[in-house]
């Protein structure tokens, strides 16, 4: 606990105050004058206790001065000592890692090195066993070509004479097959022609009859859509002129509208919008009886 200067003279001047009430209990008031003489005394003794107290309170705020100092430098010798640990510790660690990478990197490289030189073996001695198979192999052939050889020259010697006598049989065989397979040819060849004509005749009128049927199916289909769309499109007040526009749409294979223009207008906004709106609400589209009639870009002449 410290004390400040005006603490320590007022428990001066307590101390004071109390000693010279217990003189003059002690002694009684008129020995009060008698000892003025002694006043000059306890003033000096009140002085003495005032510079004690002041070296007492400076003792001991200079103590916990030096405890505070010693404390902040043992904190920051511990401090200094466990940063010092620290560093030598994360200094081990570090050593000790790259010791352990440079181990791990030498028995690596120990590993590939072993590994290389026993695919470098092992690639040895399948060249030295293919190179073995493949002379092997060619001694054989070459014994089995020389046996061959010999085979084929005593057979060709026992055929060519077979040949020889067959030759001529057989190019007379050959020359009565070849007039029969030219016979054979000729008519094969005008029964293809005639075929032919007639299938050329038949394609172009079925292809003719097919055109007509879907022409009307196509029409059928124009029809189709624009009563579709009809049903969908409601005329705006005040609009009773006539009208036509013309319509692009892009459809998918199922009927639905992908998107659609209008190439024409129909004569003003409010009509544009209502056929806008029409075909947005006509989607999707019909599908016609006719699959060859489907076309994914239509081009329609809207005329309600």
């Amino acid at each position: 606990m410290k004390f400040d200067a005006q603490d320590v003279f007022a428990l001066t001047l307590a101390v004071a105050l109390h000693v010279l009430a217990v003189a003059l209990l002690w002694f009684g008031a008129p020995s009060l004058f008698q000892q003025q003489a002694q006043i000059v005394p306890v003033k000096a003794v009140f002085l003495d206790t005032q510079r004690q107290n002041q070296a007492e309170q400076a003792r001991l705020q200079a103590e916990a001065e030096a405890r505070r100092k010693a404390e902040e430098e043992a904190q920051r010798k511990a401090q200094e000592e466990a940063r010092r640990k620290a560093e030598e510790e994360a200094k081990r660690k570090a050593q000790e890692e790259a010791r352990k990478k440079a181990e791990a990197e030498a028995q690596r490289k120990a590993e590939e090195e072993a590994k290389r030189k026993a695919e470098e073996e092992a690639r040895q001695k399948a060249e030295a066993e293919a190179r073995r198979k493949a002379e092997e192999e060619a001694k054989r052939k070459a014994q089995e070509e020389a046996r061959k050889k010999a085979e084929a020259e005593a057979k060709r010697k026992a055929e060519e004479e077979a040949r020889k006598k067959a030759e001529a049989e057989a190019k007379r065989k050959a020359e009565e097959e070849a007039r029969k397979r030219r016979q054979e040819e000729n008519e094969r060849r005008m029964r293809e022609a005639l075929a032919a004509e007639e299938a050329a005749i038949e394609a172009e009128r079925e292809a003719a009859a097919q055109a007509k049927r879907d022409a009307s199916d196509r029409e059928i289909y124009q029809r189709q859509l624009f009563e579709h769309i009809q049903r969908h499109w409601s005329r705006p007040p005040g609009v009773d002129e006539d009208f036509s526009c013309r319509i692009q749409i892009k459809q998918l294979p199922g009927g639905q509208i992908q998107s659609f223009q209008l190439l024409q207008s129909c004569g003003n906004s409010f009509l544009d919008a209502s056929v806008e709106k029409a075909i947005r609400s006509a989607d999707p589209l019909p599908l016609p009886n006719n699959p060859r009639v489907f076309e994914r870009t239509l081009t329609l002449i809207f005329q309600p």
